[in-house]
């Protein structure tokens, strides 16, 4: 501790400079090995929409199947958690007393529907009540599902 007339300082930890004694070492890449990570990753997301767009019709679709699609997309880091949540939201899921709907276009005698109309037709009421916010995120939520076509 040093003190001195105009003020008194405390050295309870004490810093220490270290200097790395190793140099790094440039990568070299050559023509034989494997496809860098970014472009197996850009393989792998094309993979996924063809995979989903193949098993599932997004235009007559059960809301499970909503669920699991945007699950494997979720998984594959295709979208955001928040995208995510926006397809899987149920209020009727909900454990309040009040279960409404929020889905705007009818489902066929199924339970199946157009998600790709249902959010388009999201998008255009949000509009209409000036939810600026809902109006984006639905219209994201669209494009994203429009992919699946």
């Amino acid at each position: 501790m040093l003190i001195t007339r105009y003020y008194a300082q405390s050295t309870l930890y004490p810093r220490t400079i270290t200097k790395s004694e190793q140099k790094q070492k440039p990568e070299y890449v050559s023509g034989t090995e494997e496809k860098p990570e970014a472009e197996n990753k850009l393989n792998e997301s094309a993979d996924i929409w063809k995979e989903l767009s193949g098993r599932y019709d997004i235009q007559n679709a059960s809301f499970s199947e909503l669920c699991d699609i945007s699950k494997k997309l979720y998984a594959a880091g295709q979208i955001s958690f928040l995208d995510y949540a926006m397809i899987t939201f149920d209020p009727s899921q909900s454990p309040q007393p009040l279960h409404f709907d929020i889905n705007v276009t009818s489902a066929n005698r199924d339970g199946r529907r157009d998600w790709i109309a249902e959010f388009e037709a999201r998008a255009s009421a949000a509009l209409k009540f000036g939810n600026t916010g809902g109006y984006t995120e639905n219209r994201k939520i669209d494009e994203i599902l429009s992919r699946l076509v």
